[in-house]
């Protein structure tokens, strides 16, 4: 993946959780001045939030799936959904862009694992 996509903003902290560990992980594994080849989408929480606690999960897959197709136009090649509750709108994506969706394994960091990042599981591409 050369540049991966990151809906965040859901909430913004996590969101720069995100983007820290990706970074320590890209500069630990290539050295130097490295960084990762990013894109991140952030959503306001206010309407997302008041659509999940609506019920309105259709809503919230529409706000998702819009994300994903502007990520997708600025050439990201994989979306990682920064939030646990955005996960589960992730079946609901029927019209979503085809390219990898991937999960992270980010964890509180160990004397062993200082960033808390492991490897990245990424699904195959979807169909348009």
């Amino acid at each position: 993946v050369k540049k991966l996509g990151i809906i965040g903003g859901t909430s913004w902290s996590s969101t720069a959780l995100y983007y820290e560990h990706i970074n320590r992980l890209v500069a630990q594994r290539l050295g130097g001045l490295h960084s990762a080849a990013l894109a991140i989408e952030s959503l306001d929480l206010a309407p997302f939030a008041a659509m999940q606690q609506a019920g309105d999960w259709d809503g919230v897959a529409n706000v998702v799936v819009d994300a994903a197709k502007r990520l997708k136009a600025s050439g990201a090649q994989a979306l990682l959904l920064a939030s646990n509750t955005a996960h589960k709108v992730d079946a609901r994506r029927r019209r979503r862009p085809a390219f990898r969706s991937c999960t992270s394994p980010i964890r509180p960091p160990t004397a062993s694992s200082p960033t808390g990042a492991a490897a990245w599981h990424c699904s195959a591409p979807a169909s348009p």
